[in-house]
């Protein structure tokens, strides 16, 4: 009972250390008359999800707050475009790094029209985009390129899943556990790329990092619902002319090439096989690519990209 008093007011006390940094912060800022006064931003994804936000909150009451976006302007053209390009190097590096003991192939893909993921997340305009959280840049995850090869897979294997996944949800629930005996070189090819339960996959899928990147890359897209009653009941108001839109606007890339990684570890797997195995989910993953795309708003021509 002693130890677990200590841990909580250990808790209440860095807690309460947190709060003081933030408020000295806010403190700070109000210190500043306008918005020109504010600087510059090392690392965007601090700034994005904390630290312009604080910023705007901590104006003087006499200013008028800024809509969602001139918060967008204000990031971008606070943005450091020698920061931006030197964790875009580094995070570049860092995966080059990671992958000198395997067996790797890539693929460089232009963005064909414009690219977001990470909308999902919280943050002061209500839609997010990821960001690497040390480096500071945008970036895809590495499950995130997995699930796209692994998708574009099983409709390779399995053409009837767009028009029956229930069906084929039951063969791919048997591919999974590793025991689909209607094709047994299926089931084998699928445990050695992606694994299974009982064991993992030999293919590696590293994180995707744009090849080069600056502020100009960055653009401010808005959507515009007009519904919103509609949506917010779920059909129940009729979509009306004189609903008010509501402007969303948000951040995303255009022009922009990433560098997508594949790889496997010669100490686990013969290099003949895992050479067999790494063509195959590169041949999905260059499909994917193009065909299905990565990330938010696809529908909208968002997403899709370009193989070099």
């Amino acid at each position: 009972m002693r130890n677990k008093g200590n841990i909580e007011r250990l808790r209440k006390l860095l807690w309460q250390l947190e709060e003081q940094k933030l408020q000295d912060k806010k403190n700070y800022y109000r210190k500043n008359k306008n918005l020109d006064s504010l600087d510059i931003y090392s690392n965007l994804n601090l700034a994005f999800y904390k630290l312009h936000a604080i910023k705007i909150s901590s104006l003087p009451r006499n200013i008028n707050l800024p809509d969602k976006k001139e918060f967008l302007d204000g990031l971008k053209n606070r943005i450091e475009s020698k920061a931006l390009c030197e964790g875009t190097n580094i995070l570049k590096r860092s995966i080059e790094l990671a992958t000198t003991q395997y067996t790797v192939e890539k693929i460089h893909a232009d963005v064909g029209y414009r690219f977001i993921t990470g909308m999902g997340y919280p943050s002061p305009v209500e839609n997010g985009m990821l960001f690497h959280h040390v480096y500071g840049v945008p970036y895809i995850h590495g499950e995130s390129v997995k699930g796209l090869v692994r998708f574009t897979y099983l409709l390779e294997m399995f053409p009837e899943l767009m028009e029956n996944p229930k069906e084929v949800k039951k063969l791919v629930d048997k591919l999974e556990e590793g025991k689909y005996t209607e094709d047994q070189s299926l089931q084998e090819e699928y445990s050695l790329i992606f694994g299974d339960r009982k064991h993992e996959g030999y293919v590696v899928f590293f994180d995707a990092y744009p090849t080069k990147l600056t502020k100009d890359n960055f653009v401010i897209d808005i959507m515009n619902p007009h519904y919103g009653e509609y949506y917010r009941t779920k059909g129940k108001e009729p979509p009306a002319e004189w609903d008010k839109p509501n402007p969303i606007f948000f951040l995303a890339l255009e022009n922009v090439e990433f560098c997508f990684t594949l790889g496997f570890d010669p100490l686990r797997i013969d290099e003949d096989l895992g050479n067999k195995i790494l063509e195959k989910a590169l041949s999905c993953l260059k499909d994917g690519l193009e065909i299905f795309g990565l990330g938010g708003k696809k529908r909208k021509g968002y997403g899709w990209f370009e193989i070099d």
